[in-house]
């Protein structure tokens, strides 16, 4: 993941994509803008994450990662290495102002086979715990082998604000990923989805299973990871770009 980095000749920030809503909201209907984080929007993004993603992931609410500062504050960590690399998308409401409003976010970055082996390490206990569930998910395939490819568009965290839900946003959002994929080369992506709805938006989306586990079978030391956890399964899942 640190070493990719984005080519010069793809500017930054760039708009990927324009959508309209499907019913009103306050009496009209949201026009959104679908690009880049811009660096000076980036705290913007991850108070986003925090307030909204953290309360809807399955994994993090069963392990009330929101409701923990430290805890928190070890995913924040690990979402801004992802953002240092600058193909993460948010999307802003059109027309509101000199700082739109965040309404729609896609955290991505790039894996490639040459840091396969290169786990991140955190002091964080619940991060670790949480992206160790990741990684051993991703070891039940090998994408590289599987598609023939050095790197491949991954991502962690795909969230609407409830309010805009229902407008397709999150379709234009997955959309936009692969905009951001065709325009600096990389031809597929994979991503672990958590939740039952964005596995149906998945797979409606085209994408094709690699692996899944039920949380009630995954185990450290003979004990459930996330106990009481309100979804059945992750599935990873990838589609070419």
């Amino acid at each position: 993941m640190p070493g990719w980095k984005r080519p010069d000749s793809v500017p930054h920030p760039k708009v990927w994509r324009r959508a309209v809503g499907r019913k009103p909201v306050d009496g009209k209907v949201p026009s959104f803008v679908i690009q880049d984080i811009p660096k000076d929007r980036e705290e913007d993004l991850l108070d986003f994450m925090q307030q909204h993603y953290m309360k809807n992931e399955p994994i993090s609410k069963c392990l009330n990662v929101g409701e923990d500062p430290v805890n928190m504050q070890g995913l924040r960590d690990y979402w801004g290495k992802l953002l240092a690399q600058r193909i993460a998308v948010v999307a802003f409401l059109e027309d509101d102002g000199r700082l739109p409003r965040i309404v729609g976010a896609n955290i991505i970055g790039i894996h490639t086979k040459a840091e396969e082996d290169v786990k991140l390490e955190y002091e964080n206990d619940v991060a670790q715990k949480i992206l160790t569930f990741i990684d051993y998910l991703e070891s039940l395939a090998d994408p590289f082998e599987k598609y023939g490819v050095e790197e491949y568009i991954t991502a962690v965290g795909l969230s609407v604000a409830k309010e805009f839900q229902g407008q397709g946003l999150g379709k234009e959002l997955l959309k936009a990923r692969f905009d951001v994929g065709r325009a600096v080369g990389v031809k597929l992506t994979v991503t672990a989805f958590t939740a039952i709805e964005s596995q149906v938006l998945a797979t409606r989306d085209g994408f094709e299973e690699l692996a899944r586990i039920d949380y009630k079978d995954y185990k450290v030391d003979g004990k459930e990871v996330f106990p009481g956890i309100t979804s059945k399964c992750a599935i990873l899942m990838a589609k070419r770009i």
